[in-house]
């Protein structure tokens, strides 16, 4: 059995101890959150005990952390929690400063540490049979990929300004998309955006809400990621990659699969309302694979050098967007 802990009982962090509650070889022992009110909701909805971080890491029976705190707190509970010999799993990001990333990372080589970065949509079944397919010579060599991402309403302006903004905090996942789809080095980077929909985001989240990149790889491959904070239909994620001998694509997820026709048209159901119901089967395979690595001492397919080389993805789409101009990654 892995003995894991969770720090942060937030919205995410509920997410991932649902997750836990439905591994089989995972038991949540611990659940740390400054706020009594949510590790409480943890602490009665799958009997964890609630303690200070301290007592969490001094704890020999823990095997892994699982941090889910705010992003400004991730790079100093890693290094803690390495150092302490424990497998980490954490949100994104490791941090939203690249300099601050490069130095978790170090801590994480010293220490031969065991750290995983939730980038849960690696381990949607439809993501992944779309990068089974791609691998196939059949549909042939990708050429152009589209990735919209849309929420279905912006978060709260004291969200934004701690989030590190739009490409930081919700364009990093499909940096780390683009990334595991194309499976070739990014080159450049051209980012536009502004705050179309709520003008108060600029001057009240210091942010922007919308925004669309062009990238292109090594071969020239062209890369299109497409975000916006507000989509009345619903949580829009889509992904079409254009290949020289077909066109795949990934849609966005329904509530049910129901279509009605009648005299009237064509109706179907709405879309997923949010992450947590869209990627719930992804969380829990995302924990399953976590718990693997910690039993077997293996390495995890998200390495936090994927949460880095997404940031330098994220630091070049900031950089492009504030001068108007495409930008070289090195």
């Amino acid at each position: 059995m892995v003995r894991l802990a969770l720090l942060g009982a937030g919205r995410i962090g509920r997410v991932h101890a649902r997750a836990i509650s439905m591994v089989n070889d995972a038991h949540l022992k611990y659940v740390f959150d400054p706020g009594a009110d949510a590790s409480q909701l943890v602490v009665d909805a799958y009997g964890a005990i609630s303690a200070p971080i301290e007592d969490i890491l001094d704890d020999s029976e823990v095997d892994g952390v699982l941090i889910c705190t705010p992003s400004d707190q991730h790079a100093d509970q890693i290094k803690r929690a390495i150092k302490a010999g424990k497998a980490v799993f954490c949100e994104k990001p490791l941090s939203t400063d690249l300099d601050m990333t490069r130095q978790v990372l170090e801590v994480v080589d010293e220490h031969q540490g065991c750290l995983m970065l939730g980038f849960q949509r690696r381990f949607d079944s439809h993501f992944m049979a779309l990068k089974a397919k791609l691998a196939e010579e059949a549909v042939g060599s990708l050429e152009q990929l589209l990735i919209i991402s849309r929420d279905p309403s912006p978060p709260p302006y004291s969200y934004m300004r701690a989030s590190g903004g739009l490409f930081k905090d919700m364009m990093i996942h499909d940096f780390d998309m683009a990334r595991w789809l194309v499976d070739e080095k990014i080159v450049s980077v051209y980012a536009t955006g502004g705050a179309i929909i709520d003008e108060k985001t600029r001057t009240e989240g210091n942010d922007i809400d919308s925004a669309s990149v062009l990238m292109t790889t090594e071969t020239n491959k062209q890369i299109t990621i497409i975000n916006s904070r507000r989509a009345s239909v619903g949580y829009d994620q889509r992904v079409e990659a254009h290949c020289s001998n077909a066109t795949l694509n990934v849609n966005s997820m329904r509530e049910t699969t129901l279509v009605v026709a009648d005299a009237g048209g064509i109706a179907e159901t709405p879309l997923e309302n949010f992450f947590m119901t869209r990627y719930q089967d992804a969380y829990r395979r995302e924990i399953e694979h976590f718990v693997s690595c910690v039993q077997s001492s293996s390495i995890p397919l998200v390495l936090g050098s994927d949460g880095m080389e997404a940031l330098v993805l994220a630091e070049a789409a900031g950089s492009s967007f504030s001068s108007g101009f495409s930008v070289k990654v090195d």
